[in-house]
């Protein structure tokens, strides 16, 4: 069983303030990426090169996906999004006129946080997992893998490009998830190879 040493187990928030046990999409917290669920693997592979990923907001269609009957790339079938992915392209599930203002927030958020620790906290979650906090009675969702990331924001007509952060170590098992589910329900992973 992976663990952590007990001093830093001490230093994790193992509250439900912590975005790695309680992702919060929306105004202050995260982006949710439009994808379809076998695209995972794909999209790391993709964020790990260098080449990365463009973000494009999800009504940021084009005349023929509209013509097939789509408003928005959610309502894309999985077919679709996976063609939009081969052209390096990932949509965001943000409104185009507010897709620069979100992630530059995002990105300034994990520049103060970065400049308090000397970590960078802007992660994508590769999976997650819902599960009720037994203290608050309250369902969550909490990241099951993590890959730490960086956007930048290119010229005015380009799209913002999301690439993996390769001085944060790659994808890990969200290590708070782990801590939090041994606490709470005596529930522990078996280290994985």
């Amino acid at each position: 069983v992976q663990t952590c040493a007990l001093p830093i187990c001490d230093l994790l928030d193992l509250s439900l303030r912590n975005p790695l046990l309680n992702i919060k999409i929306g105004r202050g917290g995260g982006v949710r990426l439009v994808m379809a669920p076998d695209m995972i693997a794909d999209i790391e592979r993709a964020l790990s090169s260098d080449v990365g990923l463009y973000l494009v907001a999800h009504d940021e269609l084009t005349e023929l996906q509209r013509q097939r009957g789509a408003r928005t790339a959610g309502a894309m079938g999985a077919e679709s999004l996976q063609s939009v992915f081969r052209q390096k392209h990932l949509f965001v599930e943000v409104e185009a006129s507010k897709l620069r203002t979100r992630l530059r927030a995002l990105m300034n958020q994990a520049r103060v946080m970065e400049d308090e620790s000397g970590t960078n906290t802007l992660h994508i979650s590769l999976g997650s997992v819902v599960w009720t906090d037994p203290e608050k009675g309250k369902e969550v969702r909490s990241p099951l893998l993590v890959l730490p990331v960086r956007i930048s924001l290119q010229g005015r007509g380009k799209p913002p490009l999301l690439q993996a952060d390769t001085a944060g170590g790659g994808i890990t098992v969200n290590q708070c998830l782990l801590q939090k589910l041994a606490q709470a329900f005596r529930f522990e992973v078996p280290e994985v190879a």
